[in-house]
């Protein structure tokens, strides 16, 4: 199962880097819609990472800390189009996306040490 929802992570982050790269560039379409679905469903992934890395006591804060970040993320995505709105609004931007990486990082890092600990328990 980690195997799997870290293969969810890594597919759901690189679509969702895409979808926002267009969303940015290309304003007119409306790349929105496929941008929330994958985005619940690398927050979903994340999430039930967190919980086999709990379950498994693969560092346990980490496991604490990804899900604390799997619910700010959706939280200030939701957000993010009121807040600071204007020219200076690619700050708010940019956090989103720098969230966004740090979730996948957070997801590989964890499903790494989930396995690992898989393995030291063999």
């Amino acid at each position: 199962a980690t195997v799997i929802l870290s293969w969810v992570v890594r597919l759901c982050g690189a679509v969702q880097l895409v979808l926002r790269a267009l969303i940015w560039f290309a304003p007119s379409r409306n790349y929105l819609a496929p941008h929330l679905l994958t985005g619940m469903l690398l927050v979903l992934a994340l999430l039930t990472l967190a919980m086999l890395g709990l379950r498994s006591r693969a560092r346990w804060p980490l496991a604490a800390f990804t899900i604390l970040w799997s619910l700010a993320l959706p939280a200030f995505g939701f957000r993010h189009a009121t807040v600071l709105v204007g020219p200076q609004h690619w700050i708010i931007r940019l956090t989103h996306l720098i969230m966004g990486v740090v979730a996948i990082a957070l997801g590989q890092t964890l499903a790494k040490h989930i396995l690992q600990r898989c393995e030291a328990a063999r």
